[in-house]
């Protein structure tokens, strides 16, 4: 069981292809499946034709229900909405926020029901410094009876990045809690504390929360989370520790313009050379964005080469250890990666992921003993309660189960810790 969501994401084309598919697939089993099902058995009625020809009419009506449902004006208009927010996301892969900001709205005003293409074009909004439009977009969907979890949370965010508004989102934030009307363990809303905290110099408790997050291995709040302990890191006066913070962020999401700028700044702070870190915001591009894989790695390679000291350099090997681990089935120097974060960054997220990993390359190279060692040590140093703590345990009591490793995995037999 490899680490969730290692991979970057797969950017599709423009147009939803997997619908049409599904859509056409149907069609065609539809009379296949009618057919199976009306002819007389053979001499050896198979169990596994008849089950085919069942999903086959189930695939046809479910094709003949959709065309259905999409011939009314309402059918149509929210299937076309789908169809533009999925080509947003695809732009915004590409990194034309500019184009996705303006198919997610149209998207909202083909189908103004759908949530998600507001907030889809709230964030592109943002992130692109139009704020009025973030915020109209918004405050239109709490007015308009559609307040959901999501959309709650994501006004309150807004409401905390104004200084005009800051009041009234801690205001609205405090309210949300105590109506339960947001979860109070949902990663944003840590998120969402941390930010109140911090804004009112409670470091500590911004902390706790943010790495309550990292605890429930939400990697798609990431971003976000490392962003907030840069900014704590910059108020204690470690701008080092900020900027492996900054990179972190950046990892998850290279485009963020204000990560950007901040790590800029930090680095002019610490009298930095910037451009082994713009070189390494380039290749985590090439990389998540671009789907560049090869170029992507053979420029973090030249990073390490000429910039071994960077503050980034765990990322840079947990990135090549990504790359050869998923894409190139190499797990031998993927393992070299791994050991290198191991050996020479001994905290933090990556060293933490990279003795898990370590153990699952060895698991593909046939050395359980190893794989165990590492399974071991994750458990033995990491706190307990996180995902990878689990995930590890799960790891060794399989093994045990298999009769593969047999020593010191006694404790393990009631399950994960918790």
């Amino acid at each position: 069981m490899s680490l969730p969501n290692e991979r970057s994401s797969v950017a599709g084309p423009p147009w939803y292809f997997e619908t049409w598919a599904i859509l056409v697939l149907g069609l065609l089993c539809l009379p296949v499946g009618i057919f199976l099902l009306t002819i007389k058995p053979g001499v050896r009625p198979a169990a596994r034709a008849l089950f085919l020809s069942v999903v086959a009419v189930l695939l046809g009506c479910a094709a003949l229900v959709e065309i259905a449902t999409g011939v009314g004006s309402a059918g149509l208009a929210r299937y076309r909405a789908f169809v533009l927010r999925q080509r947003a996301g695809f732009f915004d892969r590409r990194g034309e926020t500019a184009v996705a900001a303006r198919l997610a709205v149209e998207a909202f005003s083909l189908y103004p029901k759908d949530t998600d293409s507001a907030l889809d074009a709230s964030a592109y909004a943002a992130r692109l410094g139009d704020r009025n439009l973030a915020g109209s977009l918004l405050q239109g969907l709490m007015t308009s009876g559609r307040d959901d979890e999501e959309a709650r949370m994501a006004l309150i965010s807004f409401y905390l990045g104004e200084p005009a508004t800051w009041t009234r989102g801690v205001e609205l934030l405090e309210s949300s809690l105590e109506t339960r009307q947001i979860p109070a363990t949902h990663p944003q809303t840590l998120c969402l504390q941390a930010q109140v905290e911090l804004r009112k110099g409670d470091l500590n408790s911004a902390t706790y929360h943010l790495r309550e997050v990292v605890r429930q291995f939400r990697r798609d709040f990431y971003d976000r989370v490392y962003r907030e302990l840069a900014a704590i890191e910059r108020v204690r006066g470690d701008r080092r520790r900020e900027v492996a913070f900054l990179c972190e962020s950046l990892r998850m999401d290279p485009a963020d313009r204000k990560t950007v700028a901040a790590l800029e700044s930090a680095l002019a702070a610490l009298r930095l050379n910037p451009f082994p870190y713009r070189a390494f915001v380039r290749a985590v591009h090439l990389h998540q964005r671009l789907e560049a894989r090869a170029e992507a790695a053979a420029l973090f390679r030249r990073i390490l080469e000429r910039a071994p000291g960077l503050i980034a350099a765990d990322g840079c090997h947990y990135a090549l250890a990504t790359h050869h681990f998923y894409y190139e089935k190499d797990f031998r120097r993927a393992l070299d990666h791994y050991r290198a974060i191991i050996e020479r960054h001994s905290s933090g997220e990556n060293y933490f992921r990279s003795l898990y990993q370590a153990g699952q390359s060895l698991e593909k190279l046939s050395d359980d003993e190893e794989a165990a060692r590492y399974y071991r040590r994750l458990l033995d140093e990491s706190p307990r309660g996180t995902a990878l703590a689990g995930m590890a345990s799960i790891q060794l009591i399989r093994m045990k189960r298999l009769g593969r490793v047999g020593r010191g995995l006694g404790e393990l037999n009631q399950g994960p810790p918790g």
